[in-house]
């Protein structure tokens, strides 16, 4: 054969094959276009097919074959709204779009999106037993202000209703009624899929926020949630969970299923996973009908809030390793918060219990640094003596710690003591919704986020330094030198921290200080 010829043939077999992405890529309204049109082929094949009388029609899916249920750009969301949240409804799919909050009238996080709003992909609660269900449109059968009931029927004779009704505050009372209308039996294999969503809070996270995005399902047979931050591959739990929530850092996505599943599928390439209910297989008789309802929980992590709607929902709060110690500073910053009205003032004060509480071992600490300090003359003097034989001078400053009964390692006590209650206080106050949108003081506006000023991280930084001069000089001088630049190194790492915990941090360095200069004076 002709190499031309061969060639040609080679070319066009490649144009071919890959036309179908070169048009997406290059000719995106020709492609969109033609895929409308096969839809509605296949929607119009479908509604021509007829059924046999007594015939029982078994389907892995539905297949929703109505042609005016295509996307219409005229049909606008459904709004719902309480004083608390508003939520979009579109009837394309008849899912949720959006949920916005309404608790912050003003500030940074006015009008805040808890559920964002995005490209609408067949909506965040949805059943997935329809294909082409984004180009699907409910009818709106029943709506007031809190109350929407939507609704359509397939060819086949199925007839789908979605109903969602606000309950006070950040609830949601969602339920699926399926029900045949047709002459025969109607088998659905795999029952059907309901999709939650997979994205709480604001849509672009800085790297450092989306460490708190995750998925946490709850066994009724479990103490605490099973948390998920990605799965690698496709997952499937065949269980009926108590509840599911999807989390970022300050709100949760929390769907309690009423009646028992099939399975739980977990999707993968998502961060966090996306969770999926599936139902049992169905069998509708004519006239028939179920309904399945579900518990939906949309809103801020607040663990009071969440402990008073049951169902172990605050469990869908935690705080880390240490979240025992987090959740009782958490208890204790709320219980002064509610005498002072400012969680500002609450973390000073929290701070200076803390202070208070690991005394004894700071005195401890700080006392045994007074004595290493004394020391020094009799260190460098066994280091020069022994600076050949640095074995021989260590255990001769053995010695000496031993005579003078001072522990070299006395004065990291209170460090040590108070990591535990650091780290429970740096996650606490990193992703504690309480402190959002709280003003402390002047330019303080929200303890939530970062100084933009950069006035408290700085303020913080100085306050190391100055505790570093007031503390003893102990150690190796060269050692000393170096450990001058910790400040510096701290205060470009607080920098981006939310300004309740560099508030924290300023406090507890400047009680140090005050409480260094007490011991220094006696």
């Amino acid at each position: 054969m002709n190499p031309r010829l061969l060639s040609a043939l080679f070319l066009s077999m490649g144009i071919f094959l890959l036309w179908p992405r070169i048009e997406k890529q290059f000719f995106p309204k020709v492609y969109s276009q033609r895929q409308v049109q096969s839809k509605m082929a296949v929607q119009k094949k479908t509604k021509n097919t007829s059924l046999s009388k007594g015939e029982v029609v078994s389907s892995d899916r539905l297949i929703v074959s109505n042609q005016s249920f295509l996307k219409d750009s005229s049909v606008e969301n459904i709004i719902l709204k309480n004083e608390h949240i508003k939520v979009d409804i579109s009837p394309f799919g008849g899912g949720i779009v959006s949920v916005t909050s309404l608790d912050f009238k003003e500030g940074p996080h006015k009008d805040e999106y808890i559920l964002p709003k995005k490209d609408f992909s067949g909506g965040y609660l949805k059943t997935d037993m329809f294909d082409f269900s984004t180009d699907v449109i409910f009818e709106v059968k029943e709506k007031s202000s809190q109350h929407l009931v939507l609704s359509f029927q397939t060819a086949e004779g199925v007839l789908c209703e979605k109903t969602y009704r606000l309950q006070n505050g950040y609830g949601i009372s969602f339920s699926v009624k399926l029900k045949y209308v047709g002459e025969t039996a109607f088998v659905l294999k795999d029952g059907y899929v309901l999709h939650l969503a997979d994205h709480v809070g604001v849509l672009n996270y800085d790297q450092k926020d989306k460490r708190f995005l995750r998925l946490a399902v709850f066994d009724q047979k479990d103490s605490k949630p099973t948390f998920y931050k990605k799965v690698d591959e496709d997952q499937t739990l065949y269980k009926t969970p108590l509840w599911v929530s999807v989390q970022s850092k300050y709100f949760t996505f929390i769907v309690k299923p009423q009646q028992s599943l099939a399975a739980i599928h977990l999707k993968k390439g998502k961060y966090p996973p996306r969770a999926m209910f599936q139902t049992s297989s169905l069998i509708l008789k004519k006239g028939q009908e179920i309904q399945d309802d579900y518990e939906v929980y949309v809103g801020p992590k607040n663990r009071e809030v969440l402990k008073s709607l049951g169902s172990g929902f605050e469990k869908s709060v935690s705080y880390g390793y240490f979240n025992s110690i987090s959740l009782f500073l958490l208890f204790i910053l709320n219980f002064l918060y509610g005498f002072i009205g400012n969680y500002g003032i609450s973390i000073v004060l929290l701070t200076m219990l803390v202070k208070l509480a690991l005394l004894p071992i700071s005195q401890k600490g700080f006392k045994s640094m007074k004595k290493l300090q004394n020391l020094q003359p009799h260190i460098v003097a066994l280091r020069a003596k022994y600076k050949d034989n640095p074995q021989k001078a260590q255990i001769e400053m053995m010695k000496l710690y031993k005579q003078n009964k001072v522990n070299p390692m006395g004065g990291c006590l209170p460090l040590i003591a108070q990591m535990p209650i650091f780290l429970a206080l740096f996650w606490l106050l990193q992703s504690a919704v309480e402190l959002r949108g709280e003003p402390f003081l002047f330019w303080i506006k929200d303890l939530s986020a970062k100084d933009s000023t950069y006035l408290l991280p700085i303020a913080m930084g100085a306050s190391m330094f100055v505790q570093q001069l007031v503390s003893p000089s102990v150690g190796d001088p060269s050692q000393k030198k170096i450990m001058m630049f910790l400040p510096l190194i701290m205060t470009f790492l607080f920098v981006n921290f939310p300004s309740g915990l560099v508030l924290y941090w300023l406090t507890n360095n400047i009680l140090s200080i005050i409480h260094q200069k007490l011991i220094q004076k006696r």
